[in-house]
């Protein structure tokens, strides 16, 4: 299987926190009220009113993919925007009601808070794995007194599709706690040991394609290479003939390393791994847009069944950095175990392994008032039609 860098550049993660009004993306009509449907990559998405699925009422909204063709990279967000006035510094609670069809795996409900210009700040969003009965969900979240908009909506990333109804938003007393923010959690570099089990038997503080396309994550007691614990990788799910890959993924802020070259290495264990796998790191940029520095070990992977040895990848750190985002990767079938993960700034003397830059893509001064504008015209004063009877 060859993993091109731009497919594995793209995760899922980055969906959420790049504005998703403005990230590479084009607005079709939603044929629902109040709402828009913005599509990243390709036109092969449609949304709706659903008169025969519904929660409650009369029809919910639908979000469908019209290609059986996968593709990770793309995604449809059915999403509203509203004017923040009337919410700045309060506690805000989103809740929707959801349902997934039968082969959609994941999908995201989102709320996030905007500024006049075209930057967002992340907000909070819930990972949601393929349900086929209705569920209920809710985020929690402050709207910054500095934000001129806030966002929110449901994302199907890939293929399958999604049904979304009674949306309600609603000021929460300060005692009830604000949603986890995933991005700002998983922000330290701590837990490089994987001694530390998080209630769901995965390693606490790491995150990646966790019960996602047949792979699933766990932590590992029974196999480790130091201490008690490793974390495993594998491809478990039979029913799928062609298997695709799968991360695990961690994320620390880059202070400590930038203007410096920083070699990270871990220990990787393999059982009949099909294709390959490696470690993998990559330094973000601005918005988390650019790539500065990547290597995911592609051509230098491991193949088989191979026991506990060391690896290494170095890579730049710029002083413009600001996420590093690193793991394991498992492409094709097979197992494998990272334990020992380590950080560490080297001399020039040792080369660098990255295999891919970018510096993103910048926007013109006439795209951002294009933009800017789509968003005041499309923003209400409230929630419209959160109950899709409209």
């Amino acid at each position: 299987m060859k993993l091109t860098t731009s497919f594995f550049c793209i995760t899922f993660l980055t969906i959420i926190f790049i504005n998703p009004c403005i990230a590479g993306r084009h607005t079709s009509d939603s044929h629902v009220k109040g709402w828009m449907l913005v599509i990243k990559k390709g036109k092969g998405y449609q949304s709706g009113i659903d008169k025969n699925i519904k929660h409650s009422g009369t029809g919910s909204a639908f979000i469908e993919s019209n290609t059986k063709k996968r593709d990770p990279q793309s995604w449809a967000n059915l999403m509203q925007v509203v004017k923040s006035a009337p919410y700045k510094g309060k506690r805000m609670r989103l809740t929707a009601w959801v349902k997934t069809g039968s082969k959609t795996q994941i999908v995201t409900l989102w709320m996030g808070v905007s500024h006049t210009t075209t930057t967002s700040t992340p907000g909070v969003n819930n990972l949601i794995k393929g349900m086929e009965d209705w569920q209920q969900c809710s985020l929690v979240m402050d709207v910054d007194t500095s934000s001129d908009y806030m966002e929110y909506g449901v994302i199907l990333p890939d293929s399958g599709k999604v049904w979304i109804d009674d949306v309600t938003i609603e000021q929460v007393d300060k005692s009830v706690p604000v949603t986890v923010d995933i991005f700002k959690t998983h922000m330290a570099s701590t837990n490089l040991s994987f001694e530390n089990v998080s209630q769901t038997g995965t390693p606490e503080n790491w995150w990646g394609t966790i019960n996602i396309n047949g792979y699933t994550v766990k932590s590992d007691r029974a196999i480790f290479h130091d201490g008690a614990l490793s974390a495993c990788l594998s491809f478990k799910n039979q029913k799928i003939s062609k298997a695709d890959w799968g991360t695990i993924t961690g994320s620390m802020k880059p202070d400590s390393f930038k203007g410096h070259r920083v070699r990270m290495s871990g220990w990787l264990k393999t059982d009949s791994v099909s294709d390959w796998a490696g470690l993998w790191m990559r330094v973000d940029g601005k918005d988390f847009k650019q790539v500065l520095a990547f290597d995911n070990m592609q051509e230098r992977g491991v193949k088989g069944t191979t026991d506990w040895k060391k690896y290494e990848i170095v890579l730049e750190v710029p002083q413009d950095a600001t996420n590093i985002n690193f793991g394991a990767l498992l492409c094709g079938k097979g197992k494998l175990w990272l334990d020992e993960i380590k950080f560490e700034i080297v001399g020039n003397d040792i080369p660098s392994t990255s295999t891919y830059t970018s510096k993103g893509k910048h926007l013109s001064a006439g795209k951002i008032k294009k933009l800017e504008k789509e968003r005041a015209d499309n923003a209400h004063d409230i929630l419209v039609n959160g109950d899709f009877e409209g």
